[in-house]
């Protein structure tokens, strides 16, 4: 749970390739960057593998505005989480909850029965099928997932008799996934807020930082209208200039940081306010 202050440098691990030629070299760092695996802490890691499989990149033809001109550092649509996920990270929960044939006991393995674990999105159902072997049903396909080893952050399993393995992390909140080169986050559900506004209301979007950083332009005032796509501030992190653009057209509500602030990953940068019709 400790978290490493802005003053240290935010560099994880340094990757360095070497090859006869830019071609070999290049395949040779997506390989290496696909067998990486940062779980927890946010990372530049996906974009450096979009980098890394750009044409442009491959043929040594980029410049300063190779990120932009690419729209490389902006939100990626989200993946469809593969069934191998669900399955490894139902595996991975289920292993460390004990069994237990006692009526008064608590959890999920009461009485050898079946259980139900629930994603957002996501519903996984489980009944144990001997030792350290579990018969879970995901995706609406029933598999029997034995678990060979859990520990050190890594699972590795027998999904219907044929191999798999991942990184894994879980805690109270969410179970995070490192298959295939991807990190796959499994949110557990939280209680629904109450929806306290009404018709006509504003709808405010808070824009926030994808990791730690510093604020190095603020270009709008709060109280100004923005059109969609307008540029409002710019974050370092990473080495890298971050553009934060307006979502929709609206008004800056909230600018809580200074040019030449740091800020922690996941801070509100900017919240606009769209309002709404009728």
């Amino acid at each position: 749970g400790d978290e490493i202050p802005l003053d240290y440098d935010a560099m994880l691990a340094k990757l360095i390739v070497s090859a006869k030629d830019r071609q070999a070299a290049v395949r040779r760092l997506r390989r290496a960057l696909a067998d990486y695996e940062i779980l927890g802490p946010s990372s530049n890691l996906p974009l450096l593998r979009r980098i890394a499989t750009h044409p442009a990149f491959e043929a040594g033809e980029t410049t300063t505005r190779f990120l932009q001109e690419n729209s490389l550092t902006e939100p990626q649509p989200a993946r469809p989480v593969p069934r191998e996920a669900l399955l490894l990270a139902s595996a991975a929960e289920l292993h460390c909850i004990p069994a237990s044939s006692d009526p008064f006991a608590a959890g999920p393995w009461r009485l050898l029965g079946a259980t139900i674990l629930d994603y957002e999105g996501h519903s996984v159902e489980a009944e144990r099928a001997g030792p350290g072997r579990f018969r879970i049903t995901a995706e609406g396909e029933e598999s029997i997932v034995e678990v060979l080893h859990y520990g050190e952050g890594h699972i590795r399993t027998l999904i219907d008799d044929e191999p798999a393995e991942a990184g894994i992390l879980l805690d109270a909140l969410e179970v995070l996934v490192s298959l295939r080169g991807e990190t796959h986050t499994l949110r557990k559900p939280t209680p629904p807020a109450v929806d306290e506004t009404g018709p006509g209301a504003d709808a405010a979007v808070s824009l926030t930082a994808p990791m730690p950083g510093t604020v190095v332009k603020v270009l709008v005032l709060e109280g100004q209208e923005v059109e969609e796509g307008q540029l409002l501030l710019v974050l370092e992190a990473m080495k890298m200039e971050q553009p934060v653009s307006a979502p929709h057209a609206g008004v800056v509500h909230s600018l809580p940081f200074d040019e030449g602030s740091l800020v922690p990953g996941g801070a509100v940068l900017v919240e606009v306010h769209e309002t709404q019709s009728g």
